[in-house]
């Protein structure tokens, strides 16, 4: 259970011993009881707690890019479908507790001409190799609060994915066509299209939850990093992802994320 003595609401820290901040848990009235003696003015029922996703994305560039800085940003700079932060660098007066951290990407795509599925012919027509053989590939990913790393994954798209419900999918399969082929209706002729799709792992079952939650004061900044120490690793499907890392987007890109799941709790006025 959480101790009283040890924890400290205006300073970040991990939590132990099997934490389970659900609301009217042991460990639950723990927090808010520090969170009440620390500030004084809080009580039980002005504290509100909620599960609760923060996400942030970026475009990524062509050439690649070494080092990328997530919630950087906040909603108002660019768009709620981009990054749900109020204020860039820190979560505001709210408490955090982090129980996951996943890694994910998703496609910018603003055309309805380069729209899925696409025909794979060459790599550099379609996402699909970035997907399975590009990014996902490399990379480290870490959490640093106060200059201080409290989380730190290797191969984070592989290791540490987002696990939002969607399925695997790597395949490359045929659309048949028919068209006429003669004076006679009955006579036509076939012809096949290989389609390509793939995905980030999302299953549940892979999702990395925290041995030991993450707790985020009130105002704590935090830096959310991805490298790859190892060098650059360019996008392959330059014909179709056009984008050169401008966040929002302003055309096709592939935009890479990370996603905290947890417990929020947030004062009631």
């Amino acid at each position: 259970m959480l101790d009283l003595q040890q924890f400290n609401p205006r300073q970040p820290g991990f939590i132990t011993g099997g934490f389970n901040p659900m609301p009217g848990s042991q460990d639950s009235n723990s927090i808010l009881a520090a969170l009440n003696n620390t500030y004084g003015a809080n009580k039980y029922t002005q504290q509100s707690v909620q599960r609760y996703q923060y996400y942030s994305y970026l475009a990524y560039p062509l050439a690649g890019g070494s080092s990328f800085s997530f919630f950087g940003a906040n909603m108002a700079t660019v768009t709620p479908e981009v990054c749900n932060l109020e204020q860039a660098g820190n979560i505001g007066n709210y408490s955090y507790v982090i129980n996951s951290i996943g890694y994910d990407l998703f496609l910018y795509i603003p055309t309805v001409a380069n729209n899925a599925p696409w025909a794979y012919a060459l790599d550099a027509d379609n996402p699909y190799a970035d997907i399975v053989h590009g990014l996902t590939q490399g990379g480290v990913g870490e959490l640093s609060i106060n200059n201080t790393v409290w989380d730190h994954v290797n191969l984070p798209f592989m290791y540490s994915p987002a696990c939002i419900g969607k399925n695997r999918m790597e395949l490359s399969q045929s659309m048949g066509a028919f068209t006429q082929s003669g004076m006679t209706p009955f006579a036509v002729t076939g012809a096949g299209v290989n389609l390509c799709n793939a995905d980030v792992e999302r299953r549940f079952y892979r999702r990395r939850i925290l041995a030991n939650p993450i707790f985020l004061a009130p105002q704590t900044t935090f830096d959310m990093s991805l490298t790859y120490p190892f060098g650059l690793i360019p996008v392959i499907g330059t014909t179709i992802i056009t984008g050169n890392g401008v966040t929002p987007p302003v055309a096709a890109s592939i935009m890479i994320g990370v996603r905290w799941d947890g417990w929020r709790y947030s004062p009631v006025s």
